[in-house]
């Protein structure tokens, strides 16, 4: 994992949009994520951030690109049994999503 950033300025970053996603902050989370995802690209930790930080924001498709991100990044020995609920979490989302418009589209 080669970036241009030390971690400790990636750890404290991802420390700020923990933080502010806790407390709702969706958009100021996403946009520090955002701005480390150009910074450190092949960092796993942003793209697991930021899929969870998606989902937490009702955004599941874009959670899913991030899943794939993350999965792609992540050594091959490493436990992902966090991001596959986060995965899961998104896809239940999107069938919910699906399965009311049908439902809207039948109504007419």
């Amino acid at each position: 994992m080669a970036t241009g950033m030390d971690q400790g300025k990636i750890d404290w970053l991802l420390t700020q949009a923990y933080t502010k996603m806790r407390h709702r902050q969706y958009k100021s989370s996403l946009a520090l994520l955002e701005g480390l995802r150009i910074l450190a690209p092949d960092h796993p930790e942003v793209y697991r951030m930021l899929s969870y930080t998606l989902l937490q924001a009702d955004q599941p498709e874009e959670c899913l690109q991030m899943v794939d991100k993350y999965l792609q990044y992540l050594p091959s020995a490493a436990d992902d049994e966090e991001i596959r609920w986060i995965e899961a979490r998104a896809r239940l989302r999107l069938d919910k999503t699906a399965n009311g418009a049908q439902q809207g589209e039948t109504s007419d």
